[in-house]
Order: C-alpha cells, then sequence, then structure tokens
C-alpha cells in the first residue's frame, strides 16, 4: 500500500479529534487545555469525568459515522480505511458497553428511582434526600436508548467486516507473490 494514503486518513483522524476536543470543551464549559473536568455531584457521590473520556467516546462515535459515509461513497472497496472504520465502531461499542453498565449501577442503587432517608437524630422525622435532579431524565432515556444504538454499531459492524472480507483480495492492480 502506498503511503500518500495512510498519511490522508491520519490527517482526517486528527482534524477530527481536534474538532471533537473543541466541541466537548466548549459544550462542558472546560477552559482549553486545562485540566478540568465534568463533575456530577450525586447526593451521597460525587462523580468526576475527565474530559479525555468524553472526548474519545464522542471521537469513536464521529469517525464511525463519518466513514460510513465516506466508504459508502467508494463501495466499501479501500481496505485501509475499512480498518479504520471497523476498529473505531469496536472500541466505541466497547466504550458504550461499560457507560451502560455504570448506567446501570445507578439505577440499581436507588439513586434514580427512590429517594433515601436519613435522620439527624432518633426522634427527628425523616427528611428524604433530593432526588438525582436534573440529570435524571438523562438517564433514563439514555437507559432506554442504549441498546437501540449497541444494535445499529454492532450491525455496522458486522456489515463492514462482511465488506472488507469480501474484498480483501479483490485488487486487481496488486501482484500476488508466487
Amino acid at each position: 500500500m502506498k503511503l500518500k494514503p495512510i498519511i490522508t486518513e491520519v490527517i482526517i483522524l486528527i482534524v477530527i479529534y481536534i474538532a471533537t476536543w473543541l466541541l466537548v470543551s466548549i459544550l462542558t464549559g472546560n477552559n482549553l487545555g486545562s485540566n478540568a473536568s465534568l463533575d456530577i455531584n450525586m447526593h451521597d457521590t460525587y462523580i468526576v469525568i475527565a474530559p479525555f473520556s468524553i472526548t474519545t467516546s464522542f471521537f469513536l462515535m464521529l469517525v464511525t459515522l463519518i466513514y460510513i459515509v465516506k466508504e459508502g461513497f467508494k463501495n466499501y472497496k479501500r481496505n485501509f480505511q475499512n480498518l479504520i472504520l471497523i476498529t473505531t465502531t469496536f472500541l466505541f461499542l466497547v466504550k458504550i458497553y461499560f457507560l451502560s453498565i455504570f448506567v446501570n449501577s445507578l439505577l440499581q442503587q436507588g439513586w434514580i428511582t427512590s429517594p433515601r432517608r436519613f435522620y439527624n437524630s432518633p426522634n427527628a422525622t425523616p427528611i428524604p434526600y433530593p432526588k438525582f435532579g436534573q440529570y435524571a431524565d438523562i438517564i433514563k432515556h439514555f437507559k432506554q436508548i442504549t441498546p437501540a444504538i449497541f444494535i445499529v454499531f454492532m450491525l455496522i459492524l458486522v456489515i463492514t467486516a462482511i465488506l472488507t472480507g469480501k474484498n480483501w483480495n479483490s485488487n486487481k492492480n496488486e501482484q500476488t507473490p508466487a
């Protein structure tokens, strides 16, 4: 394989990553270049998410979607680009899987479905903990959407792998070793 298509694809991936990094920095309110993180304060737990984790998730999703469209115009005939698509789709599925496990653990611990109660003293009336608040709807929707996202990206992975396998040795211009 020639070096020019590889360099072109690496430059495209770098541009997509920088655009994703800028977008996530703007949406989360983090200053560019700072070590700020996304902090979620739940009633008895403080969750800190590194911006790198959010950026890589969106990067993998964007690369997958961009390469689906880009390679669709080329009928999935280019092997290196298809390998990029397969790799990013697989890594995105892994990220979504672990994120869904985390969200399900939030729901199972009762942070959203039922408020916890605590007592200041034995004679005091129970004071309910605040519910998850503004994030409750987002987490419930994410839990409902995650299986569909997982199935769609799994189908993308399987179809791309099948098309790449069919087209792997169909390049007529390359010489086969004797």
